[in-house]
């Protein structure tokens, strides 16, 4: 179940998805049940294998976390096993949630990356059995092209200043009070090319380029090269 996947050590793409669906499966189950699983993967020794893309499925399905820690020494990588496990049993948690995000006219959402499962019969509904402060999602927009757009429309956008964001969780709080909460931001758009690159937050923008092409590599498993382009 969570062998190797057959092929030579050069063959790069099979090393970006699962073996096995069984994992992606049962998460997709935990999460329609509202469980979230966390995972803590071990290895001892040199080179040992596990297969964490297969066991990942686990975590990522449920909107859970994976932990990795390789060639584990308890004397030097306990502490940190210990409050990391410590932080997932005790920090503030956010159950029964679904999230989506909603943009102002003129925008089309593309990609979405993170531990995540869209909800069933939607398409833009993530399912979050249990949510914290330090849940990642990423969301990648697109301004759509004057073809795309009827004529009518292409006059109003071509006056817009503003990209608006809206997002809504809705959750059960740990007092048993079902909530909802919503942010709205207005972000301002510039024809100057340069001008994005001095406001950057480069750190997000790693997070969004890492994420961006490990989902690329486990869907374009037999194109790698459109993915290295």
């Amino acid at each position: 179940m969570l062998q190797a996947k057959a092929g030579s050590t050069n063959d790069v793409h099979a090393r970006f998805s699962s073996s096995n669906p069984y994992f992606a499966n049962t998460a997709s189950e935990l999460a329609h049940a509202q469980i979230s699983a966390d995972v803590f993967v071990f290895t001892q020794g040199n080179g040992q294998f596990k297969n964490l893309h297969t066991l990942g499925d686990l975590a990522k399905k449920s909107n859970g976390s994976l932990f990795f820690y390789p060639n584990f020494d308890a004397y030097s990588q306990g502490m940190k096993f210990s409050n990391d496990l410590y932080t997932c049993l005790t920090r503030s948690h956010a159950w029964e949630s679904v999230f989506r995000v909603r943009t102002s006219a003129g925008f089309n959402q593309i990609g979405t990356y993170g531990n995540i499962l869209i909800k069933q019969r939607t398409q833009d509904l993530i399912l979050c059995p249990s949510i914290d402060k330090d849940r990642v999602i990423v969301y990648e927009l697109e301004r759509q092209t004057d073809s795309q757009l009827p004529v009518e429309k292409r006059v109003v956008l071509s006056d817009q200043k503003h990209l608006y964001i809206q997002s809504a969780l809705l959750y059960s709080s740990q007092d048993g009070e079902r909530r909802i909460r919503v942010h709205n931001a207005a972000i301002a758009l510039t024809n100057i090319k340069n001008l994005p690159f001095e406001y950057i937050d480069s750190t997000a923008l790693t997070l969004f380029w890492a994420r961006n092409t490990l989902t690329r590599l486990s869907i374009n498993q037999h194109n790698f090269t459109s993915v290295q382009n």
